[in-house]
């Protein structure tokens, strides 16, 4: 049978949800034999935290099944038999062979390319602190610096009594300076 060649789990499901049929990739996947998936309730492929939100949306698109992805911008996730959980992906196409309506359903792993899009993600996220801190460093330390500076100018010329209240001002802009410092940049 064709469905044997496919590179990701083939699982036909009647409207009850059993599995009515199983390739070779989906005793893999889910690392049971084709004995153990035959019969069993699709919904028992599902992590247990899912699982009755996964029953819900199984039965209201058996009412108006449709060809389509599952779980567009969710991360979808399967249980195995040994209880791990995969990431995947999910396409659901209604037929009407043999007894009646039933659902294909290809399941293809994707574990490794949600860790490549966390990784990615986890770089962009590095490389947008990076920038912030950068223009941290660039406009606001350089600003506090000027201003402390020009504080310190005018301290020349000042009273004593506006020179001790300028000092204890530019005192407090070197606190901040070093707090922005350690902060954002680890203490450079």
């Amino acid at each position: 049978m064709i469905v044997e060649l496919a590179p990701d789990a083939v699982l036909v499901v009647d409207e009850r949800g059993r599995i009515e049929l199983a390739n070779r990739a989906a005793e893999v996947m889910f690392g049971c034999g084709r004995d153990s998936l035959i019969g069993l309730n699709v919904d028992a492929l599902v992590p247990d935290a899912r699982r009755e939100l996964h029953r819900r949306h199984r039965e209201v698109f058996a009412t108006v099944p449709q060809a389509r992805p599952m779980g567009v911008g969710v991360d979808l996730w399967a249980r195995r038999a040994d209880g791990s959980e995969v990431a995947v992906d999910i396409s659901l196409s209604p037929v009407t062979f043999g007894h009646g309506p039933r659902i294909v359903a290809i399941v293809r792993e994707v574990t490794e390319h949600r860790h490549e899009e966390q990784e990615t993600r986890r770089r962009l996220i590095l490389a947008d602190e990076e920038r912030i801190g950068a223009l941290l460093q660039e406009r606001i330390t350089t600003r506090l610096s000027a201003a402390g500076l020009a504080l310190e100018a005018a301290m020349n010329r000042a009273s004593p009594e506006v020179a001790h209240r300028l000092r204890d001002v530019i005192d407090e802009l070197d606190a901040v300076l070093l707090e922005i410092r350690t902060a954002v940049f680890g203490g450079q």
